[in-house]
């Protein structure tokens, strides 16, 4: 409904998306980032005894997340500009390069076939469909903002590898983990 109301309003509807944007990746980008590099010890306390396999399956699964929060933002957007056949055509050709690699992957791969296959087909419909926007609406993407979420992003995994220093219980370096990067 908040894209519905803007989509007619080139500037109006930069400035939501920016703001959704913000407020969905960031949190997306710092669970990714926990989920992945504390994948070991989270599967454990939940799953003790699982394989290495299984963690490592979860740990590049939830790489997929951001792409899902893509789809989430620029599908929605699209809806809202009545762009169902676009949509469609999307979903056709991530359904289509999903069933080829599955097929052509997990009999020599595995599991980690099938993972590939999710990350490539759910990346680039999210992608497809970020782009659509942004050439629809002609939206600018500043230097600046990638430098700063790139900057970020290093940030996070900086602190990762600098609390895994501390004496500390993996919980507690979760939450500090967390607190310092939100």
């Amino acid at each position: 409904p908040i894209f519905s109301s803007v989509y007619h309003d080139r500037n109006e509807l930069i400035k939501i998306t920016r703001a959704v944007f913000q407020i969905v990746m960031f949190p997306a980008f710092l669970l990714v980032a926990v989920c992945y590099l504390f994948r070991q010890d989270l599967m454990q306390s939940y799953y003790p005894g699982c394989t290495q396999e299984t963690v490592d399956a979860f740990g590049l699964l939830m790489i997929n997340f951001i792409s899902v929060c893509l789809f989430f933002i620029f599908s929605t957007i699209l809806t809202a500009m009545h762009k169902v056949r676009m949509l469609n055509l999307f979903a056709g050709i991530g359904l289509v390069a999903n069933i080829a690699l599955n097929i052509t992957l997990i009999p020599t791969y595995g599991i980690y076939g099938a993972i590939v296959a999710t990350l490539v087909t759910q990346g680039a419909v999210s992608i497809m469909q970020t782009f659509q926007v942004i050439r629809i609406y002609q939206i600018k993407l500043p230097a600046s903002g990638w430098i700063k979420t790139a900057l970020w992003l290093c940030t996070v995994v900086a602190s990762y590898f600098g609390l895994n220093q501390l004496p500390l219980a993996w919980y507690w370096q979760l939450l500090l983990h967390m607190a310092l990067n939100f």
